[in-house]
């Protein structure tokens, strides 16, 4: 579900308030569509993945029920305001939109959380949940 993943990080790399709390790589905001994290990269980033894609068909069209994580990942040095603000800006961006996803529309997007995840000695986390369902016409 690549192009589903391009409209997210188009979205959210468009976004100066966000891209303002990321690291940049290569010159651009540290916001990986891949679940692995380039070599270099350095915190805060955001990295997304794809969790589900079940089909989501009826009689008269082919569609797909999509849920991918998105992850915001800080230093677990100082506070986590910064980590709180960029997941809800993410949450934000991404709530309630219509993203223009190559060869498909799109009925609705909602996300929840963010989510705390489990931290490590060297990163703490916020996970927000994006749920979409698309549709091609037979």
């Amino acid at each position: 579900m690549n192009a589903l993943l391009k409209a997210i990080y188009d979205k959210l790399s468009a976004d100066t308030t966000l891209t303002a709390l990321v690291s940049t790589h290569g010159g651009l905001p540290a916001i990986f569509t891949s679940d692995v994290v380039p070599r270099g990269s350095t915190l805060p980033y955001i990295v997304m993945g794809l969790v589900s894609d079940e089909p989501y068909d009826t009689k008269d069209t082919r569609g797909r029920s999509v849920i991918v994580d998105i992850q915001v990942w800080y230093p677990s040095e100082g506070s986590v305001l910064n980590l709180n603000a960029a997941a809800e800006r993410v949450r934000t961006l991404l709530h309630r939109v219509l993203l223009t996803v190559e060869g498909f529309n799109q009925i609705i997007t909602s996300c929840s959380g963010p989510m705390d995840l489990s931290p490590d000695p060297i990163a703490w986390g916020r996970n927000v949940e994006l749920r979409t369902i698309l549709f091609n016409s037979v």
